[in-house]
């Protein structure tokens, strides 16, 4: 009997903790750089810390002004990864981005900050930066079609 209500008042307590923990570690926050917005993600920013994290993005916005406009039209989610991609070229760092079209985010889900929550099917473009490549063409962009169903 006491080793059930040992269980029960640790389990409770550890609901309590892990609660109080979770609402200060919010994964992904909302960044405007110019026209654009997004989301970045926090899951690796202490690999490389804040300041350097928000420069890639400026510098990643800059470089893409070159390619159509610079994607205006469309939403951004940032991942930096401290691994390179298997086979690739480059090593080191990178930031991958998904660019999800403006105009097929329903209201609800631009209010609440869902940009990846498009219909099935539309275009959406993947782009891969190695920030810390020497090499001039250090961006990748390449499309997929598979969006999510609402």
């Amino acid at each position: 009997m006491h080793k059930i209500k040992f269980l029960i008042l640790s389990f409770i307590f550890l609901c309590c903790i892990n609660k109080v923990y979770s609402q200060e570690n919010e994964r992904y926050f909302y960044i405007k750089i110019g026209n654009v917005e997004g989301l970045y993600d926090t899951l690796n920013i202490k690999s490389i810390g804040k300041n350097k994290y928000l420069q890639v993005l400026n510098d990643f916005e800059n470089k893409l002004k070159n390619y159509n406009n610079g994607y205006q039209d469309y939403y951004r989610n940032y991942f930096i990864y401290d691994f390179p991609r298997l086979g690739s070229k480059f090593k080191g760092k990178r930031l991958e981005v998904e660019l999800y079209p403006k105009k097929y985010v329903s209201k609800k889900n631009r209010e609440l900050k869902y940009y990846s929550i498009v219909p099935y099917g539309i275009k959406i473009y993947k782009i891969v930066y190695y920030f810390e490549a020497k090499e001039k063409e250090n961006i990748f962009i390449s499309e997929s079609k598979s969006g999510i169903t609402e």
